[in-house]
């Protein structure tokens, strides 16, 4: 399979207290998801960046996130706390406004978390 590059824009909440969800541009490429503030200029500016393999994600979020939309992708950092006094919501949110964005988004972490092969291994594949 080959890789899949998705950019686009979305809603994004950090999981800092009082975090509001904005608008923010995203990418998967490279194994790597990577986010954007576009400038005045036009010219979107790299805020931060997470390789696939090192961090968690799942589809939903909280409820009490407040999420803009109900099509919802949290993920975490393997290497960071998951609730402190100063991050106490779980994980950061990524709120997706169609469902054929979301299902790209969906494909493009699988297809960089699990490059050449999507199929579990024989060991947890259990046939009975």
């Amino acid at each position: 399979i080959p890789p899949l590059s998705v950019f686009a824009e979305v809603q994004f909440s950090e999981n800092k207290a009082k975090s509001k969800f904005s608008t923010f541009l995203f990418s998967v490429s490279k194994a790597n998801l990577t986010y954007y503030k576009e400038e005045k200029t036009g010219i979107p500016t790299e805020l931060g960046a997470w390789p696939v393999e090192d961090i968690n994600w799942y589809i939903g979020s909280e409820p009490k996130r407040g999420a803009p939309f109900n099509l919802n992708i949290t993920f975490i950092p393997k290497n960071e706390e998951h609730r402190t006094k100063e991050s106490p919501l779980f994980g950061r949110v990524m709120s997706f406004n169609s469902r054929e964005l979301f299902v790209k988004w969906i494909a493009a972490l699988l297809v960089a978390e699990h490059q050449s092969d999507l199929v579990p291994p024989p060991s947890l594949v259990r046939i009975d």
